[in-house]
């Protein structure tokens, strides 16, 4: 299954702040936000240089922090991730971003 389809197959979660996620525990995992936007959360090695907010247009991205996972619309855990979320609603935008993660972040699935 492609990211996208993934992606439309993930529960959105009741809490805001939350992250519906696929059900891996692969570096990179794809997400809904509570806004239902399309996201990956990517873990970052402990000692990793610190990095900074950033936005451009409708692409963000949040340096690590601790966030609420939730499966099935239920809240399973919590952990210390990054988010580069696509901050829109636009399935064509949505599609496009996982295409670009695919092409610019992942080598066989995983974070490089």
């Amino acid at each position: 299954m492609d990211r996208w389809q993934t992606f439309l197959a993930l529960p959105r979660p009741s809490a805001s702040g939350a992250y519906g996620v696929e059900a891996t525990s692969r570096a990179c995992r794809v997400a809904r936000s509570h806004e239902d936007f399309p996201a990956v959360l990517l873990a970052i090695e402990a000692g990793s240089q610190a990095s900074a907010p950033r936005r451009l247009a409708t692409i963000a991205y949040h340096p690590p922090r601790l966030i609420e996972l939730s499966g099935d619309g239920v809240p399973r855990e919590a952990s210390q991730l990054a988010v580069l979320e696509c901050r829109s609603t636009d399935p064509q935008l949505g599609e496009y971003f996982f295409r670009i993660v695919d092409s610019v972040l992942l080598e066989g699935g995983e974070a490089i």
